[in-house]
């Protein structure tokens, strides 16, 4: 029996983004395979100006998600290695079609917070947090960026978490990056960071992205992330499952 590509689309305006379902089937098509075509019909379309990743008739189903990346920006410093990497990562994915906020923490002035709210931000008398708990809860992949200060990730990024609820990343991917003027060092943070979205209801990925000074070089007063073996890393970590399933 021959085998061959079926494309089905169906429009929506679902807030969630969009999916596109990609199958290859052998004719006759199986009892089987209908049944699960019919269960999968409500997925909206991804639009056709990208081809899902890891389509092949080995992988006969292919589902491709747009996805809402918010990445924090734990770091007070300015110029900010942090910020470099997150950039870098903030490229990729918008390169694989996901949408992409970024927010420097240092800017943002959120409050200390208030325990009150920890149960619901949304009910806070402050505006900020308010839309701070829902930017969070608008995405789907949260990049969490930090220093190491004194042996930990720093204050700034604990600080605006402890605005949120208690599992404001429920269900949330979440992806680390640390810097530290020695490349071990930078695990140290990370290694500290990790247990805060996983309290918090995180599934942080399993692959830090962790850097160092001679990483870098300055232009025009800004650091650039120069390293081939982290820009591949970024690129691998935003390629992988993470942002296709």
């Amino acid at each position: 029996s021959s085998i061959h590509l079926e494309i089905t689309t169906k429009n929506d305006s679902s807030k969630d983004g969009s999916f596109l379902l990609v199958s290859s089937r052998s004719e006759p098509r199986t009892t089987e395979f209908e049944d699960k075509r019919r269960a999968q019909e409500f997925i909206p379309s991804m639009p056709r100006r990208r081809k899902p990743k890891g389509l092949s008739l080995l992988n006969p189903i292919c589902y491709y998600k747009q996805m809402n990346i918010l990445l924090l920006n734990g770091s007070p410093a300015k110029p900010s290695h942090t910020s470099a990497t997150l950039r870098v990562l903030a490229g990729f994915f918008e390169e694989d079609g996901h949408e992409c906020d970024t927010l420097d923490l240092a800017d943002y002035n959120l409050p200390v917070n208030n325990p009150v709210y920890h149960a619901d931000a949304m009910q806070s008398t402050n505006q900020v947090v308010k839309d701070f708990a829902t930017r969070v809860k608008r995405a789907n992949i949260v990049v969490l960026g930090t220093p190491l200060y004194h042996g930990s990730f720093s204050g700034l990024l604990k600080s605006s978490l402890d605005n949120l609820d208690g599992d404001a990343f429920y269900n949330k991917k979440v992806i680390l990056v640390a810097n530290a003027s020695g490349a071990r060092a930078s695990m140290q943070a990370a290694q500290h960071l990790v247990v805060v979205p996983r309290t918090m209801g995180g599934l942080v990925y399993n692959r830090l992205i962790g850097t160092c000074k001679a990483d870098f070089e300055v232009n025009e007063g800004v650091y650039q992330l120069v390293s081939e073996e982290i820009i591949s890393r970024c690129k691998t970590i935003v390629g992988s499952d993470l942002a296709t399933s």
